[in-house]
């Protein structure tokens, strides 16, 4: 992770006391650094200098998998306090997957600081925004009931201000949460000017081997006392979450959105992976078996599953597997085959990270109102390593055979696993469709983009970008098999690309980083 070009002249040099600061931590819900073999390195750049300066460093597992640890550097060098001035990060780790995970939060540099000054006047969301259905994070058009959404929820923001200083006693001056649908109608608004039930956490604790953790303050349960119709058409609302403190000094962390599908897939994820699941196999048990549970309140055909297979140690895209699907044994558990597709398939790696691969099946299966479990088999012990989303929790769905028997999954967390019923109808004036990317025939890069991204489509396709609002902010179609497309003046975040043609509909994600 290296920075760009920074201007740090200053024109007192070390007397102006510029100080580097910076939260850690290792793990998360990901995977831990190994103490003897994994660390965290940064370095500095001069503008005079043709490599890079070692400066600090972090074992594995040095700060617990829990608390962020704060870093706070003195710049006492003149040489980086020049214009050009960068710096980077980088760490040592296991290359054959995803391993020995860092975060990094709340990079600092400026002047008149110094050691102590860890209090920064800022209060932040610590969760993306909840999605409103119960069981389900995405819901197929026809399984969608209004009864299945929530009546209320909350969230949490972190308070890092001093507790005897800035935001130690104040509430926050605004509080807003709305729902959209796809024709920009406002269906529901919470606002709370005056929070008189909103309580502050009391700022920073001390936490064991000198890391630091910060107390929550909770908002109150937010009432969701809206009418959603059932619906009959591809739809999505869009949740957004606001919270305002009059000195707060970073405004980029107080709105949360999220976009509630109402689509033709089931999911229990929420589209990012934390970690892989695999099944323990041996030469006495070599055959394995993955069930998810889904239950249907009124009949429907599954045409298709998507997967999302995790790269990791050993390359499984040579491995057979067979889609399964079982009925209910009448106990809640996987019971019966009641379809098996052939041929075999193999797990497909994206080209980019939480690619799900689209398996259509050959013959749609009719499917009526009750329990029902997808998945695989496989009959070889190397490993697939599907996506296992650690943010939502749904185990208790989740069953698996190595070989004795059924048994519910004991890893808290999802199966990146996705049953397809159909195709997506969608409503006459919606802003955008629902479809996920399920190929690879399109090609965005760079992407991350800065001054300018090239988007890789057939000739005379419809190309279509949004912003995060819903907002159209570019509309042709592709006279080339390569449209560049300039995104200097476009603001950091990110857009949706939609790509229409004779055969595929397909959205894309695009981040834009100046």
């Amino acid at each position: 992770l290296t920075s760009k070009p920074i201007n740090l002249f200053v024109p007192n040099g070390v007397n102006d006391s510029v100080y580097f600061s910076f939260f850690y931590q290792p793990k998360g819900y990901g995977n831990a650094p190994n103490a003897s073999q994994d660390s965290l390195v940064l370095e500095f750049k001069a503008p005079s200098d043709t490599g890079w300066t070692y400066i600090w460093k972090a074992e594995g597992d040095s700060a617990g998998s829990t608390y962020f640890k704060w870093v706070n550097i003195s710049l006492t060098q003149l040489k980086f306090l020049k214009t050009g001035f960068q710096f980077r990060f980088k760490n040592y780790a296991t290359l054959s997957g995803a391993f020995d995970h860092w975060h990094i939060d709340y990079i600092y540099i400026d002047k008149g600081r110094n050691y102590n000054d860890k209090y920064l006047n800022d209060v932040a969301f610590i969760n993306d925004n909840q999605n409103l259905l119960n069981g389900y994070t995405n819901i197929t058009y026809k399984q969608y009931k209004k009864s299945m959404f929530k009546s209320n929820f909350d969230n949490y923001v972190n308070n890092l201000s001093n507790p005897t200083g800035q935001n130690g006693g104040e509430k926050p001056s605004e509080t807003n949460y709305s729902i959209i649908d796809n024709y920009k109608t406002k269906l529901f608004q919470y606002q709370n000017p005056n929070n008189a039930t909103v309580v502050l956490g009391v700022g920073v604790n001390q936490q064991a081997a000198n890391t630091t953790g910060f107390n929550n303050l909770i908002h109150p349960l937010i009432p969701v006392n809206a009418q959603y119709a059932d619906s009959q058409v591809c739809k999505y609302y869009t949740m957004k979450q606001f919270v305002s403190f009059t000195n707060d000094v970073n405004k980029h962390n107080d709105t949360v959105y999220y976009k509630q599908y109402v689509s033709n897939f089931l999911s229990y994820d929420d589209g990012t992976a934390e970690a892989g699941y695999e099944l323990k196999l041996n030469q006495f048990f070599p055959e394995g078996k993955l069930a998810y549970q889904v239950e249907l309140n009124t009949p429907d055909a599954l045409t298709a599953v998507r997967y999302y297979f995790l790269p990791q140690v050993i390359d499984a895209r040579v491995v057979d597997f067979k889609i399964t699907i079982w009925e209910d044994d009448g106990t809640g558990k996987p019971g019966a085959i009641k379809y098996e597709e052939t041929p075999t398939v193999n797990p497909t790696y994206g080209v980019s990270t939480n690619f799900f691969h689209e398996y259509t099946l050959t013959t749609p299966v009719n499917l009526g109102v009750g329990k029902y479990y997808i998945g695989l088999q496989q009959n070889v012990t190397t490993n697939l390593n599907l996506g296992l989303d650690l943010n939502t929790i749904s185990n208790i769905r989740m069953y698996y055979n190595a070989g004795l028997g059924w048994n519910q999954s004991i890893i808290k967390g999802s199966w990146m696993l996705r049953p397809v019923f159909g195709t997506c109808p969608f409503e006459t004036g919606s802003t955008i469709g629902l479809q996920e990317t399920t190929s690879n025939s399109t090609n965005i890069y760079p992407n991350p983009a800065n001054e300018q991204v090239s988007v890789e489509t057939p000739i005379n396709s419809a190309l279509q970008v949004y912003d995060y609002t819903g907002k159209l902010i570019q509309n042709s179609i592709t006279t080339n098999t390569t449209t560049s497309i300039t995104t200097a003046n476009w603001t950091n975040g990110v857009y949706l690309i939609k790509i229409n043609n004779n055969t595929s509909s397909t959205i894309h994600k695009l981040v834009v980083v100046h």
